[in-house]
C-alpha cells in the first residue's frame, strides 16, 4: 500500500494526463463534453472532478480561451468552436484575477508606509467596573464586579 498523500495521487494523475495528451499539456480549449473522456481514462470522479477544475482555472487555459479557436478532444481531434460567451467569461475571470493581484499589492504597499505606533503613544487604559444583576427571590441583588489585572491599550 502507497504512503502518498491525497494531493500527491491527484497530482500525480494530473500529470499522468498531461504526459499523455499533448492537448492537455498545450492548455488548449477542451471540447464541451470531455468530461466523460477524461472519467473514462482516470475512472474516478472525484479526481475527474479536482484534474478538470486545475486544469480549467488555471491561467494559461483561460487566456486560451480568451482568444477564441477551436475546442479539442483529448485525442486531439478538433470539436467545435469556443463560444463568445465562454470568451468574455474567460476575459472577466482573467480582469477578476488582475484586480484582486493589483488590490493585494497595493495593500502591501500601503502596509509599508504606515508608521508604527511607539512606546510612547500606547496609553494603558482601565476598564470600567461591571455591574451584575442576580435575581434572589423577589428582590434584585446588584453586585459590582472590579476587574483587575486586565488592561487594555489605547493608541493615542
Amino acid at each position: 500500500m502507497s504512503n502518498k498523500s491525497k494531493r500527491e495521487i491527484l497530482d500525480a494523475a494530473y500529470a499522468d494526463l498531461r504526459k499523455n495528451h499533448p492537448v492537455m499539456e498545450e492548455k488548449k480549449p477542451l471540447a464541451i463534453g470531455v468530461h466523460g473522456e477524461v472519467l473514462a481514462i482516470v475512472l474516478d470522479p472525484k479526481i475527474v472532478s479536482f484534474i478538470l477544475g486545475k486544469h480549467t482555472r488555471s491561467g494559461k487555459y483561460l487566456k486560451a480561451l480568451s482568444l477564441g479557436g477551436k475546442r479539442f478532444h483529448l485525442d486531439g481531434t478538433e470539436s467545435g468552436e469556443v463560444s463568445e460567451l465562454h470568451q468574455v467569461d474567460a476575459v472577466s475571470k482573467i480582469a477578476d484575477r488582475n484586480s484582486k493581484k493589483a488590490a493585494k499589492k497595493e495593500l502591501k504597499s500601503v502596509e509599508k508606509k504606515k508608521p508604527k505606533a511607539t512606546k510612547e503613544e500606547i496609553k494603558p487604559v482601565e476598564k470600567p467596573n461591571l455591574i451584575v444583576e442576580k435575581e434572589q427571590g423577589l428582590a434584585l441583588q446588584i453586585t459590582k464586579i472590579t476587574v483587575k489585572k486586565r488592561r487594555a491599550f489605547q493608541v493615542a
